[in-house]
């Protein structure tokens, strides 16, 4: 590629350009939020288009959809609709006049890094945009279930029977936990099934599938006869299991629209470079990774098909990466192929990129492969030794104090670059995106956008064409989810989910109205605190109450800090689930008591450690404020006691020049 990416400029203004072929041998991109990572990426990404870079990017949170938000024009119509009331609300003004305030700043912000309209204009129009929506309707699904294709005959047996076994990983991680690929039986057995039917050339639905898992079509799995090594009642049970992804309606889009060719993804047409951005935001974390694990299995198979490359000729681009790559002995469904993909493809010129806040849950092997750093900062101090240590042995000049050094200049919105052929990290300031920054875009929003997705093909059966809206979820049920013992279940009212107290929380994750009217229900944990602040002096009480929520409980960190204070009150909670509810198992996480107790503790130490109530002291006056006494009624007090105080005083001096006065008229006479 000969155009370099402008990425940002060093404080002495000097531009900072980075050649794309680097990222053949890979990158990463780190920091905590807030750090400016996702003004970054998208800047890079733009950058990627200019170049004429192919992108398939998977976004679990919704920032990367903020590309279609490119307005060359600058026109406040444009970023009105994008623009939040509750914004403008607090600002007081209109959204009108925000949306023109929005508008200017980013002229004015572009126009400090040299960009303009025209710009815009040439990233736009060169951009081919593409939103897919794994799961649900709401955009452009993607048929995972439809049916398992043969790859082409040219495809080693090794290679196809690695894409076998990536399908049977992706579907069993719906029904299962902790499959062995290499010991469990019901793993074996599928990627057998499978093979036998592609050797023969034949494809399979998920029906036939299941089918055969009852009844398989050959005798043996390895030496063993099938019954010995997977008894019938035990395929019968895996097979109920599986067939509830079939019968359920709410699964029915995993079923319909473009089938997961990579080819035809990321081929481009008219000149314009296909961005293919797979929206993941709605999904439940199992399915999330049943989908990325397919996604990436696909696109090693994909890549095995190129000639060899020096040059970048494809990206791929993982906004969050943190619990999909982890370190062993976890193996969630995209680890193997994320890795083989680091190893192998930089050789057919396609690069992974990847980002995340939290290093330290990155596998090893992962970062050892990666050829290009971009430092943000770093929330933990385990976060920061990990990438120290990544970076010293990249760099292979740096010390630990020369590193720590870097580190402690790293702002928001400043990175560390650590590009292939440089020894030592360059410290830039990312440039203005091109993109409006409006934050995570959620499912109901996406058809908004009125990005043109890539044409639907007829890679279902006849069918499953009907255009089901589903939700998201195949793990939904009409009945609530068991709650472990010693612990309460209530429902969150539906009335209040967009309720002004709330600050648009829970907008993220609303979606379209289904056409079935139900309503899905995801697990939080609600934690409701009755404090008590015991003072000794003058017996200062205060009791106080206090609630806190963690959702989506499938969110990273610590689960101390996923608690959040909200304002709820009684009247937003319901004994009883409205008739309309579905609901979404717990999370094996929180399904035992112990696992919720120790949450319990973990938020117990932390507010215990952080909470504090406010007691105002005035020491001339020696009064102590009482329990919730504001500073205005505090100061009232202290005003009338030291009134007190003066007229106590005054007295005394009185009664002591009385005193002297006569004193001194006794003298006299």
């Amino acid at each position: 590629m000969s155009k370099e990416l402008y990425l940002g400029k060093q404080d002495d203004d000097t531009k900072v350009e980075y050649d794309p072929d680097n990222l053949v041998t890979h990158g990463v991109i780190l920091g905590m939020t807030g750090s400016g990572k996702t003004g970054l990426a998208l800047g890079m990404l733009e950058e990627m288009v200019e170049a004429g870079v192919p992108i398939l990017a998977i976004d679990p949170k919704g920032d990367l959809p903020n590309l279609a938000l490119i307005f060359p024009n600058f026109e406040a119509s444009d970023f009105e609709s994008w623009t939040d009331p509750a914004e403008a609300g607090r600002e007081g003004i209109s959204v009108k006049e925000l949306a023109a305030k929005k508008a200017d700043l980013w002229k004015t912000g572009l126009a400090k890094w040299g960009l303009d309209g025209t710009n815009l204009e040439a990233v736009r129009s060169k951009m081919d945009l593409r939103v897919l929506t794994p799961g649900s309707t709401a955009v452009t699904p993607v048929n995972l279930l439809g049916g398992f294709t043969p790859p082409a005959a040219d495809v080693p047996e090794a290679e196809k029977a690695d894409l076998a076994s990536g399908i049977v990983t992706g579907l069993l991680s719906l029904v299962a936990d902790n499959v062995d690929p290499l010991r469990d039986p019901r793993h074996v057995l599928l990627v057998q099934i499978l093979s036998n039917a592609w050797t023969a050339g034949n494809s399979l639905s998920l029906e036939e599938l299941i089918g055969q898992l009852v009844d398989p079509p050959f005798a043996k799995v390895g030496v063993f006869p099938v019954d010995r090594f997977f008894s019938p009642d035990d395929r019968m049970k895996l097979a109920m299991q599986l067939n509830s992804l079939v019968a359920s309606p709410t699964f029915a889009a995993w079923k319909e629209g473009v089938p997961l060719d990579i080819a035809a993804l990321m081929e481009s047409k008219n000149d314009r470079v296909p961005v293919n951005i797979f929206c993941l935001a709605h999904l439940s974390e199992k399915e999330r990774h049943f989908f990325v694990g397919r996604l990436m299995n696909e696109v090693l198979t994909w890549t095995r098909t190129l000639p060899g490359s020096g040059s970048l000729r494809a990206l791929v681009y993982f906004d969050e990466v943190a619990g999909y790559l982890p370190p062993h002995p976890y193996n969630p469904p995209a680890k193997q192929p994320i890795l083989t993909m680091l190893k192998q493809s930089r050789a057919v010129g396609v690069g992974i990129c990847l980002a995340t806040q939290n290093p330290v849950d990155l596998d090893y092997k992962a970062l050892s492969n990666m050829g290009t750093w971009m430092i943000g900062r770093l929330q933990t101090e385990q976060d920061r030794n990990r990438v120290r240590d990544g970076l010293i042995s990249a760099s292979g000049g740096l010390t630990a104090k020369e590193v720590e050094e870097e580190f402690s200049k790293i702002q928001p919105r400043t990175f560390l670059l650590k590009a292939p052929k440089e020894n030592r990290p360059v410290l830039f300031r990312t440039r203005w995106a091109m993109s409006y920054l409006r934050g995570p875009v959620t499912l109901a929003e996406l058809p908004r956008l009125k990005v043109e997705g890539p044409p639907l093909q007829a890679s279902g059966s006849a069918d499953n064409g009907g255009g089901n809206q589903a939700a998201g979820s195949s793990l939904y049920s009409r009945t609530s989810p068991p709650v472990p013992k010693d612990f309460g279940q209530s429902f969150f009212d539906p009335r209040y989910v967009f309720h002004y107290r709330f600050q648009g929380i829970f907008e993220q994750f609303s979606e379209p109205a289904r056409e079935d009217g139900a309503l899905v229900h995801r697990p939080a944990l609600h934690a409701i605190l009755r404090l008590q602040f015991d003072e000794s002096k003058e017996d200062f009480v205060l009791h106080t109450r206090h609630h806190y929520l963690a959702f989506p409980l499938d969110r990273g960190g610590s689960i101390a800090e996923r608690f959040v204070e909200m304002t709820f009150e009684e009247d937003d909670f319901l004994s009883q689930p409205p008739k309309e509810a579905v609901f979404e198992a717990l999370p094996e996480a929180f399904d035992e008591s112990s696992e919720l107790k120790q949450a319990q503790d973990e938020l117990c130490d932390r507010l215990y450690r952080t909470l504090t109530a406010t007691r105002y002291v005035n020491e001339k006056v020696k009064l102590y404020s009482k329990p919730e006494e504001d500073r205005e009624a505090f100061w009232e007090r202290c005003s009338e006691e030291a009134e007190k105080l003066a007229d106590e005083a005054a007295v005394k001096v009185r009664a002591k020049l009385q005193k002297q006065l006569e004193k001194v008229e006794k003298q006299l006479v």
